[in-house]
């Protein structure tokens, strides 16, 4: 019974997460909902992006702060922007040309449903659109459409009415409009923002099962802004803490769907516990951390899987870089569609990246930080 009201509290934070309002740069709805879960545990900062950095209450006391600041500090990065779009023009006959916040397909565009956010804090709800079919040449129907091509339906007649009315100017966010739920299944949901709300997820409940746990280390939770363009807070957010080892926990695309196979097995399956990243274009593991992690996962017998990644980078790319290098591990949780409007994931897969997360921080001593 313990185990499923852990994954129901999972559930529900996420939906939480999911549905809350945050695209690249305009992340100030995810300070206040981790505020809000670490209220009394953890005390708040920020870089100068908007980054939050979570740290433990060290206890008041002149000589808590002294003994912490001995200990290792070891940083949970978690990005808390989602892709989104931002306005670029107001057409005269009211409808809004856009830009991406963050990397899209044009392909999962068309007749998707947006909330666009307008300068009284209100959402309008709004369509993508494009040409239809009925009128595209043969050449047009065998391509993908271009971003300029396609535009934001609002049911406005005219500029005037967009700004005056609407309230929506230029610069004003916006991201899909989804809903949260199962996937016939309990442990499977399907939502927007799993990128990186479900990394979110994890590192919430990380500080609250680490706080007054007594360890030999500093813990950092970081909500970093601007990942989806170009791991900016990352960067400015570990400046500020200069941690000596970093836990990124990110939500890598699951490669366990159909026009993925390849020569060797899949490496990033739902239900298989988190994807541990030994290597992608942005970041080399230690080897001596590899083992050290290998070893936890051997030894507790923990659901993980391992990923060599050809493409694509996290904010360890930033993260490990900063100083004179801090050796980092992302932990991926498995989701499938993302950078689409909606995402599907298993509720476990972040409660088995909670499980290794909290394992190597139990292991984690200056002796052990040295070696890496």
């Amino acid at each position: 019974m313990k185990k499923n009201n852990q994954k129901q509290s999972s559930a529900q934070l996420l939906e939480e997460l999911s549905l809350a309002f945050g695209p690249s740069g305009f992340e100030d709805d995810l300070h206040l909902i981790i505020k809000e879960k670490l209220d009394g545990i953890c005390d708040f900062d920020y870089d100068r992006l908007g980054s939050i950095i979570c740290a433990h209450k060290s206890g008041g006391t002149k000589k808590d702060a002294a003994k912490n600041a001995d200990k290792p500090k070891i940083a949970i990065f978690t990005h808390i922007d989602e892709v989104g779009f931002m306005v670029r023009g107001i057409m005269s006959n009211g409808f809004l040309k856009f830009i991406n916040l963050g990397g899209w397909t044009t392909q999962t565009l068309p007749s998707q449903k947006v909330l666009i956010k307008n300068s009284d804090g209100d959402f309008v709800k709004g369509v993508i659109g494009m040409k239809p079919p009925h009128m595209m040449t043969d050449d047009e129907r065998s391509k993908s459409p271009k971003l300029d091509a396609l535009y934001i339906d609002i049911g406005a007649c005219s500029a005037e009415e967009v700004i005056n009315d609407y309230k929506i100017e230029l610069g004003a966010p916006s991201v899909p409009y989804s809903d949260f739920g199962t996937l016939n299944k309990n442990w499977l949901y399907y939502g927007k923002a799993f990128d990186n709300r479900a990394g979110v997820c994890a590192m919430v409940q990380i500080m609250q099962k680490t706080a007054d746990a007594g360890l030999n280390a500093q813990i950092y939770g970081v909500g970093s802004t601007l990942e989806e363009s170009g791991l900016r807070g990352a960067k400015t957010s570990a400046m500020k803490i200069k941690p000596d080892m970093a836990i990124i926990i990110d939500t890598p695309p699951a490669d366990d769907t159909p026009n993925n196979e390849t020569a060797y097995p899949a490496q990033g399956k739902l239900s298989c516990g988190p994807q541990i990243r030994l290597f992608d274009p942005t970041m080399t593991v230690r080897p001596k951390l590899t083992e050290f992690i290998k070893k936890i996962v051997k030894t507790n017998k923990l659901t993980a899987q391992y990923a060599v990644r050809s493409s694509g980078g996290t904010d360890a790319g930033a993260v490990h870089l900063t100083e004179a290098g801090v050796p980092s591990i992302v932990l991926g949780i498995p989701t499938r569609y993302i950078h689409s409007h909606t995402s599907v994931l298993d509720i476990n897969d972040i409660e088995h990246t909670i499980k290794l997360a909290l394992k190597m921080i139990e292991k984690i001593s200056e002796e052990k930080k040295a070696s890496f």
